[in-house]
């Protein structure tokens, strides 16, 4: 049963990625998706805050707070996969460049999609290998 759960979540999570990224391919044009490319300085920032900035908060608070293995990589996924929700706030307070927000938004869900991917199949194959010398 547990190897059948465990196969099960790795068809799931790359069903996910597949899914999440063909509608976000389907929503955008080609145009749509390189006009960020323009704009070189807000499409870093937005990255940099993304994936960069606070995920190494997340690792502090890891640091310095003591937490078991499982909340652990808990924040670490959620603070890899919150800003993505935030650019939506962005869009409202940037009504003359809505359309870059979107755009960004694109490229910060394409990378989340991909970056939980590899974090849970990680994440599960530790689970597995622990099982496995643990029996």
């Amino acid at each position: 049963m547990a190897s059948f759960l465990y196969n099960l979540g790795t068809i799931a999570i790359y069903v996910f990625i597949f899914a999440s990224m063909l509608l976000t391919g389907l929503m955008v044009t080609v145009g749509d998706l390189v006009a960020p490319l323009h704009n070189r300085r807000l499409l870093g920032l937005s990255l940099f805050a993304n994936f960069i900035l606070v995920p190494l908060i997340a690792v502090a608070l890891i640091i310095l707070i003591p937490m078991n293995p499982e909340l652990a990589a808990g924040l670490l996924l959620v603070s890899i996969a919150a800003l993505v929700v935030i650019f939506a706030s962005f869009a409202d307070m940037a009504n003359d460049v809505l359309l870059m927000v979107l755009r960004v938004t694109i490229f910060a869900i394409i990378i989340v999609s991909i970056l939980i991917g590899i974090i849970f199949r990680q994440r599960m194959d530790a689970e597995k290998k622990a099982k496995g010398s643990g029996a």
